[in-house]
């Protein structure tokens, strides 16, 4: 009993010391690093993953002494750390609260250039002051944050109209609701696809999602939670089947079988409302960011045609309904006009890309990219249609998270801008996989923050391309254990 007791208080000071680090670094790199101060902050970003690595890689082997829950409180303070401050490392906040404003007051945001409204009489009238204006990064464009978004920014300024740090505390609520909801999802998940819920800890503690969604304040965060609300739902309500193979479970494409031989469960074992219900947390996850509607196409080889294109009905209709209300003649064109730049102006952190830039400058002597981006939009769309349709033998529910795994890899390896913040969504997927190489990409994207330490923004190639050697070739490792993997159980059939 005494050997016991000294275990379980070893296993205790151990999780303390680690939860005090961790919380000295966060509160060091925002409250006290400047994002121009590259080596401070990557110092510290390195410290908290050295930290994170071996912390998870010993709970995980843990017997006892340590619970779920625990790991969720510690999550939660971890978050706390950085509740009370202004993001220091992202300026997307400003445009969040500037939008947000625009709304509460009956503005249309997506037909408002900030670089037309400031200045004007209804701006000076409303308070949207210089200092605002000038901390914004994207002055001259039109905003593209679809409506369930633009509604949580608005009660950011309706609630602090003249005050930034309670504009950005209201927001941070909002994300760390999103994010206690996955510390809670993703343990349900795990059992619900027969593997351990202690894989929760891969996201409660790391600290890209701590800094890049509570501290920086990206609406990842609510984003993730309601899609996975909307595979969780469908998990509950039998339409997805959860029955225990795990021989498919490392295998990305496993078997080649004809599109229509899907497995489904009788309709006399589904739970209509679990489809309603999935549908509404999906539409909320569209109606935050765009990228969940990539997650679309693969539901047919779970769902079947008839239960997807009901699926796919509804969400359209709920999405086109919140839409309804910012529709206008010239909606269409400046929506449109921003989402464009997206794939022919902007470039950050891209990997094919930045090859094929190179090439152009090569044999035409500039920048191809509105050639290029628009080439690789397609590319990556199509791609990402082959990974979703590609057929899986005995589809199940630990399939699909898998899925969206390489569809959303793909999607990003053929971007021309991969933004920090983006990867959060293969990242927390991956967990519901066997794959943990989005873990490791999530530790190089510390790399991305030295373009801020130049002025004016400069990326260091070397260092993109340092992050995308080792995440590469971490996923090739990681597939050719899964085919090992494969090849074995196949043997052991025989």
């Amino acid at each position: 009993m005494a050997l016991e007791n000294q275990s379980r208080i070893a296993v205790t000071l151990k999780a303390l010391v680690f939860t005090l680090l961790s919380a000295g670094g966060y509160i060091a790199i925002s409250y006290f690093t400047n994002r121009v101060w590259f080596y401070q902050f990557i110092g510290l970003y390195a410290g908290l993953f050295v930290l994170y690595f071996a912390f998870v890689q010993w709970y995980l082997k843990l017997q006892e002494g340590l619970t779920i829950r625990h790991i969720q409180i510690i999550g939660v303070l971890l978050r706390l750390s950085v509740f009370f401050m202004i993001p220091n490392l992202s300026d997307d906040f400003f445009r969040f609260y500037w939008d947000g404003k625009l709304l509460f007051h009956g503005y249309n945001p997506y037909l408002i250039l900030p670089k037309d409204f400031i200045g004007t009489p209804e701006a000076a009238k409303l308070d949207f002051t210089q200092e605002l204006y000038q901390a914004m990064n994207s002055q001259t464009h039109y905003t593209i944050y679809p409506p369930f978004n633009q509604v949580l920014f608005a009660t950011s300024p309706g609630l602090f109209p003249h005050n930034l740090l309670g504009g950005a505390i209201v927001m941070r609520v909002w994300i760390l609701l999103g994010e206690i909801g996955l510390l809670w999802l993703l343990p349900k998940m795990l059992k619900a696809i027969n593997q351990s819920p202690k894989g929760v800890v891969w996201y409660a503690l790391n600290p890209y999602i701590v800094l890049e969604l509570t501290a920086n304040l990206h609406f990842e965060g609510v984003m993730i939670f309601m899609l996975l609300l909307a595979l969780y739902w469908l998990i509950k309500g039998g339409y997805l089947l959860t029955g225990d193979n795990q021989a498919n479970t490392h295998y990305l494409l496993p078997i080649r079988i004809k599109l229509f031989e899907i497995t489904l469960p009788p309709s006399s074992a589904v739970k209509p409302k679990y489809l309603i219900l999935s549908t509404i947390a999906f539409t909320l996850a569209v109606n935050t960011k765009l990228i969940p509607l990539i997650f679309l196409p693969p539901l047919l080889l779970f769902l079947g045609w008839k239960r997807s294109i009901i699926y796919y009905a509804i969400v359209i209709g709920l999405t086109a309904f919140l839409f309804s209300f910012f529709i206008t003649p010239d909606f269409i064109a400046k929506f449109q006009d921003s989402f464009n730049l997206y794939f022919q102006k902007f470039e950050f952190n891209a990997s094919v890309y930045y090859l094929l830039r190179w090439i152009g400058y090569q044999t035409h002597g500039y920048n191809l990219i509105a050639v290029f981006g628009i080439a690789l939009s397609v590319i990556s769309t199509l791609g990402a249609l082959v990974i979703a349709l590609y057929p899986i033998q005995k589809a199940q529910a630990k399939h699909l998270p898998l899925k969206m795994v390489f569809i959303l890899t793909f999607y990003y390896l053929m971007a021309t801008i991969v933004h920090p913040w983006y990867i959060s969504v293969i990242m927390t997927l991956a967990i519901l996989t066997p794959y943990r190489f989005p873990m490791i990409w999530s530790a190089m994207l510390g790399f991305t923050y030295y373009a801020y330490s130049t002025n004016p923004y400069q990326e260091n190639l070397y260092l993109v391309a340092v992050e995308y050697l080792v995440v590469v070739g971490w996923l090739v490792w990681e597939l050719r254990k899964a085919y090992r993997i494969k090849t074995a159980a196949k043997h052991s059939a025989r």
